[in-house]
């Protein structure tokens, strides 16, 4: 399975590590315009699935789930460090 997801290019700005499900991190990750991509290439993706965005200024866990092929985040969440 391969999972794309885009953010806002702004979200960069914390020079953050992208964590999927705690384990994968993109296999590729560029910007373009106003949008950063991330690619999962062979995700281990399940129902519920979680981003974490690891960061030295703030760190958050954006929850998933899929939908019939759909991803939709069900929780943005700050992390404590």
């Amino acid at each position: 399975t391969e999972l794309h997801i885009r953010l806002p290019r702004i979200v960069t700005m914390l020079n953050p590590i992208y964590l999927l499900n705690n384990e994968e991190v993109p296999t590729e990750d560029y910007l373009q315009g106003s949008i950063a991509h991330l690619v999962f290439k062979d995700a281990k993706l399940s129902k519920d699935n979680q981003l974490i965005i690891k960061s030295p200024y703030a760190s958050y866990a954006l929850d998933f789930v899929e939908n019939g092929g759909v991803y939709t985040i069900t929780k943005v969440e700050t992390l404590l460090k």
